[in-house]
């Protein structure tokens, strides 16, 4: 790793990010590798506190989405994918947030 403004590859310090956040921008993915269920929603989230993500927005229907919506970052189990020695790998999505914030 490396810092991408001055290349140090100094370790860098862990920090916490807000759990939740609203869309910045969104795709509906028709097309995608074998295996992966479509249509998705494809999300861009400005969390809040500043830092940015990409990720799949879950359980949204696609009349709702707009520029704003708040969301919720959810960690899983990745949709059930196991390494070679049976550990579940974690993964994120977004789902909305029922709160109106």
């Amino acid at each position: 790793m490396a810092c991408r403004a001055c290349g140090s590859r100094t370790a860098l310090d862990p920090f916490l990010v807000a759990r939740t956040g609203k869309v910045f921008s969104w795709a509906i993915i028709h097309r995608s590798y074998p295996g992966i269920a479509v249509p998705f929603v494809s999300a861009i989230v400005d969390l809040d506190g500043g830092m940015t993500l990409k990720g799949t927005l879950r359980d949204v229907h696609s009349a709702a989405l707009c520029v704003g919506l708040p969301v919720a970052v959810v960690f899983d189990d990745a949709g059930g994918a196991r390494d070679s020695e049976g550990n579940p790998y974690v993964g994120f999505h977004f789902e909305p947030r029922g709160d109106g914030q």
